[in-house]
């Protein structure tokens, strides 16, 4: 599917407007948004609730959807994914994963594309809740040099700050190299040379 773009009042907040255009009601079904969380301001994460009227049976299911923010008219874009088709951003938080009803399929657990999507959810919170907290001064060295545009293969620095994440090549604050790097090279892994914050 295809991008869809909109106007979202600036007031709306994200949870709002996907319940807006998600909730669904007649007279089998009734589908509704319980939670949504956005990540990196271009991500955002439903669980939806599926109730079977008749069967009084419920599922809930994650719908991904990619957002971008836009200026004038047309100020908010989105394409939506369920789970099922296999979407290839994998930054879905615990508390939407824990609202999930277990993938089920003739009475065992699913082993398609839902579930690989889930599997690498929960990979990502293990790895982001394995890596250490840093703090101002410390010394890293990551373990893997990172690649700069201007052609610098660098591995170790001091962190000079924690938000937004700026590193340096010296503890000098009179050294002008300052690196911002971004939250998500910090999964692949570094060790902590130096704790002299």
């Amino acid at each position: 599917m295809g991008w869809t773009y909109t106007e979202k009042p600036k007031h709306l907040s994200i949870f709002d407007f996907f319940s807006r255009e998600f909730n669904h009601e007649n007279e089998k079904t009734r589908s509704r948004v319980l939670a949504c969380s956005t990540k990196n301001f271009s991500e955002a994460y439903m669980a939806y609730e599926i109730l079977d009227k008749e069967t009084k049976s419920k599922k809930v299911i994650a719908i991904v959807c990619l957002i971008h923010f836009n200026r004038g008219e047309f100020n908010f874009g989105y394409k939506d994914m369920e789970e099922f088709s296999g979407p290839y951003v994998f930054n879905c938080p615990k508390k939407i994963l824990d609202l999930l009803t277990p993938l089920k399929e003739d009475g065992k657990e699913s082993t398609g594309w839902a579930k690989t999507w889930r599997d690498r959810c929960w990979e990502n919170i293990k790895k982001n809740k394995d890596v250490p907290k840093l703090k101002e001064g410390m010394k890293i060295r990551f373990n893997h040099p990172i690649c700069f545009t201007n052609g610098e293969k660098i591995d170790t620095f001091y962190v000079k700050s924690v938000k937004p994440l700026r590193l340096s090549e010296s503890k000098n604050d009179n050294y002008w190299m300052h690196y911002r790097i971004k939250r998500n090279r910090l999964k692949d892994g570094f060790q902590i040379l130096e704790n002299n914050a």
